[in-house]
């Protein structure tokens, strides 16, 4: 599993001092806030020294970034947290989209569905993408229990709650 998760979106500087306005990716917006150390795609480690809600995202201060030309470097780039940080904040009961991409996708009497390769939010919730055989465009909206467990290399979906929110395109007849 990825060691490094997503956690936001660096949108632009915010202000003169060099904050950036980031778009948090958490259940819970507020909690971006709550980190000390985030880092880069590359692995380089970033102080966080402040942090402040800002219309409907944060800004947070970075250590050594005290203008808008060093800010502007951070700009469109994901900001990552270590996974032991995250679990200790959202608990051990759930996983992160990271956690499915490439797993496959079985029902819980054991029939398989397919290949998770890609999910979405769309705002009311996480949308999951499904490669399979059986049907095109296969997809469910990741609410009401669908997801049963995350394994290494299977995800166990509800086929009765799946089959309240999946879709798929008709075959041509």
């Amino acid at each position: 599993m990825n060691e490094l998760i997503a956690v936001a979106f660096v949108n632009k500087p915010q202000g003169i001092k060099g904050d950036l306005k980031v778009e948090p990716l958490l259940d819970d917006a507020e909690n971006i806030t709550k980190f000390s150390t985030l880092y880069t795609k590359n692995g380089d480690q970033l102080e966080v020294t402040g942090s402040y809600k800002v219309g409907d995202g944060y800004a947070l201060h970075l250590k050594d970034v005290n203008s808008v030309e060093e800010a502007m470097l951070y700009k469109n780039q994901y900001l990552y947290a270590r996974r032991e940080q995250l679990k200790d904040m959202v608990g051990d009961d759930k996983f992160f989209i990271s956690d499915l991409i490439n797993k496959v996708a079985v029902f819980d009497d054991g029939e398989t569905v397919g290949i998770i390769d890609d999910v979405e939010n769309y705002g009311a919730s996480d949308v999951v993408m499904i490669k399979s055989k059986k049907y095109t465009n296969l997809s469910f909206a990741n609410v009401g229990g669908v997801i049963m467990s995350v394994d290494d290399k299977v995800v166990t979906l509800n086929r009765q709650e799946f089959l309240k929110v999946c879709v798929y395109d008709e075959e041509d007849a």
